[in-house]
């Protein structure tokens, strides 16, 4: 008893030390370790998105790309060519991903397995046609940057979107921890381990499905406008196939169903390809190979490291 205080001491106390080291970071932080947090926060966002989907209900989604682009190609193009504020931008491009999401979702969620794997691909490489399509308005190919950010009158720097991308990724993984928690997310994992008893107990699998999609959809746009605002430039290149195979990645190697592990996934490999910058080429190659030894090796992932009783 006094050994399981002492260790839940010790990790409120590594997590406090964490948090702390956060928030004063630009003090002592270069600009590029900055940027990387914030690549880790986005990435962190996707994989939380995703699990809830794919984590809690069992469901493939390779269609994450997509409505990353979305989200940073509504809000870039509100906010740079027609002059929304930041807020409003962000808000329709949010709306937007939703009511999306949910035109599709209804006709997309009545297949199964790996016919839903492939509709969902499949509006990825939609997405990505109607983004070269309209050349005029999203840049095409070489895409188009954004103007400076200003809020009150005040320019919105690197360090806004630190600690913003900082204090998003915290309020999505308390929100995904209460969903895990809540009615809503012990139905969706019932529906995961079996729709037919799901049914049997009177679970609306269809609506519960539709939810997850939708919160999937959300949460990677909000992603892709912290990306596009933070870096202040959108291309589709940061959006496609390769992409939502990435945040398939990340959730499988962080630990499917784990909110902690689906953080611990999207950290991993957005900082990766920036220390195997120069291994570029086999990229694709070395994250293979993780998945292939996490599979073998840690079958519950990175969360199962941190414990092996707890679920997070």
């Amino acid at each position: 008893m006094t050994e399981n205080i002492f260790i839940r001491k010790y990790k409120s106390l590594a997590i406090v030390l964490f948090l702390i080291g956060l928030v004063i970071g630009p003090l002592f932080l270069p600009y590029y370790w900055l940027h990387l947090i914030t690549l880790a926060g986005v990435g962190s966002i996707l994989a939380l998105g995703l699990n809830i989907f794919y984590g809690y209900c069992g469901q493939i989604n390779f269609g994450v790309a997509a409505f990353y682009g979305i989200g940073a190609y509504i809000s870039a193009i509100l906010g740079t060519k027609y002059g929304l504020s930041f807020p409003l931008a962000a808000l329709c491009a949010l709306v937007g991903s939703g009511l999306v999401g949910l035109i599709i979702g209804v006709p997309l969620l009545r297949l199964r397995e790996h016919s839903l794997a492939l509709g969902t691909l499949a509006f990825t490489l939609l997405f990505s046609a109607l983004v070269n399509q309209f050349e005029k308005l999203t840049g095409g190919f070489d895409g188009f940057i954004l103007d400076p950010t200003k809020l009150a009158g005040f320019e919105l720097g690197y360090i806004f979107w630190y600690y913003f991308t900082i204090i998003c990724t915290l309020l999505v993984y308390f929100m995904c921890q209460y969903i895990y928690q809540s009615r809503v997310g012990r139905a969706m994992r019932c529906i995961r381990s079996d729709e037919s008893l799901a049914l049997s107990l009177g679970i609306n699998i269809d609506g519960y499905k539709l939810l997850a999609f939708m919160l999937n959809c959300v949460l990677a746009a909000l992603a892709g406008i912290i990306l596009v605002y933070s870096k202040r430039f959108v291309a589709p290149q940061d959006y496609t196939i390769g992409t939502s195979v990435l945040v398939v990645l990340m959730v499988v190697i962080g630990g499917v169903g784990s909110n902690l592990g689906a953080v611990f996934g999207g950290v991993l490999l957005m900082f990766l390809p920036e220390f195997l910058i120069h291994f570029k080429t086999f990229q694709v190659m070395i994250n293979g190979l993780i998945l292939i030894v996490v599979l073998i090796f840690l079958p519950k992932g990175l969360a199962g490291i941190a414990s092996r009783r707890r679920t997070f």
